[in-house]
């Protein structure tokens, strides 16, 4: 029967290539997890532009290579339904944009939605971001189902695109998993020498307004007089929140202002180092789609101090103490609270482990398969 045989999945691996941000950390998981599975689907990968490395060794075997310029598809693809790359896919009978876009198509697709900040707070985030709006308006109108991690931001997807979205079961809900962490492992002597053994309170991220790092900063000019030995270290890549974040150490007290460490982007394998020697996980986002570094400290028995914003209560549960980020006060509070109040401690971080443990990629995968098998048969349907 037409429509019976496991679908032909063409999916994006372009964020896999290079430094791996949370978006390509989630995609190599999920893919992972999905060739794991073993059944449901088979795995086409492709990649686009021409930042893809020549071999291309950190892609899945077998990647197509698609070297175009992704920004000027991206541009093309926010006014027009092409370019069409459905002669290079063309083994494929679904296809799935990991990262807000995909080549417009005649092959049934899903978009992974990993937050809505291009239309939340446009202003947070680079002219190239804010094309995903129109990239995706043009896709659901093409019939494109949305993937989203959290029922959050499905909600707001609903709201942006329209309610019938969820109606016609467009809108699919499939939380991702813990990222791997990898065995344990030594800090680089440098890392450790400015770290030493005092406690510290961990914040990572890369330096963009929605992390609310000036504000942690400030936060920590408090909670740094009340413990004098206490560190805070900021572990990230470089972004555009940089300024306002050095401006919030340099309106520290010279003493408090010492104890900031900066460590700037951190080798996945030295995450687990870093995580497991901090006394809190700072995480006071204003908005994020979903959170992997608060499941990862949770993992590892690491108390999580975290936003409201977006995804983030949805994912935690009880398992994190939960404040309003833009009350600097509130996150002072809680660092204090978790760095000497044991009994609360010690229960988040109980919470935090059985919490982690519920967010599997096995999950993913078997949510991210039934999905593909649904949007086939939804088309095989349309089409008869």
């Amino acid at each position: 029967m037409v429509g019976s045989s496991p679908p032909a999945v063409a999916i994006d691996v372009t964020p896999m290539s290079g430094h791996r941000t949370g978006v390509g950390l989630a995609v190599a998981e999920a893919f992972d997890a999905l060739t794991r599975l073993g059944e449901g689907c088979r795995l086409l990968p492709y990649a686009i532009g021409l930042r893809v490395p020549p071999g291309h060794h950190d892609l899945p075997e077998g990647t197509r290579v698609i070297r175009v310029p992704a920004r000027a598809l991206l541009l093309a693809w926010h006014r027009w339904d092409r370019p069409r790359l459905d002669r290079l896919l063309r083994s494929a009978t679904v296809i799935h944009g990991t990262n807000f876009t995909a080549p417009p198509s005649r092959m049934p697709t899903m978009i992974t939605v990993h937050d809505c900040t291009f239309a939340r707070f446009p202003e947070w985030v680079s002219p190239a971001v804010r094309e995903y709006g129109r990239v995706l308006r043009r896709a659901v109108d093409r019939g494109a189902w949305l993937h989203c991690t959290t029922r959050t931001v499905a909600g707001e997807v609903e709201d942006i695109f329209g309610s019938s979205l969820r109606a016609r079961d467009r809108i699919v809900v499939v939380p991702f998993g813990v990222p791997r962490l990898g065995p344990p492992a030594s800090l680089p002597a440098p890392v450790a020498a400015r770290l030493g053994t005092a406690p510290c309170v961990l914040a990572l991220g890369t330096m963009e307004p929605r992390k609310n790092l000036p504000r942690l900063v400030r936060a920590f000019g408090s909670v740094g007089e009340l413990h004098p030995d206490l560190r805070l270290v900021l572990a990230g890549a470089e972004g555009p929140d940089r300024p306002r974040i050095e401006r919030a150490i340099e309106g520290l007290p010279g003493p408090v202002r010492a104890r900031v460490v900066r460590l700037g982007w951190v080798a996945a394998s030295h995450r687990r180092a870093l995580i497991e020697g901090a006394a809190v996980l700072a995480y006071p986002s204003l908005y994020e789609g979903f959170g992997f570094p608060m499941l990862e400290a949770m993992s590892l028995g690491v108390p999580v101090v975290a936003g409201k914003g977006g995804g983030l209560p949805e994912v935690a549960g009880s398992a994190a103490l939960l404040v309003d980020p833009a009350d600097t006060d509130a996150i002072t509070a809680a660092l204090h609270s978790l760095l000497t109040d044991e009994r609360r401690r010690q229960e988040l971080i109980a919470r935090g482990r059985a919490r982690a443990a519920s967010f599997t990629w096995e999950n993913t995968a078997r949510g991210l398969a039934a999905a593909y098998r649904e949007l086939a048969k939804s088309a095989t349907s349309a089409r008869s």
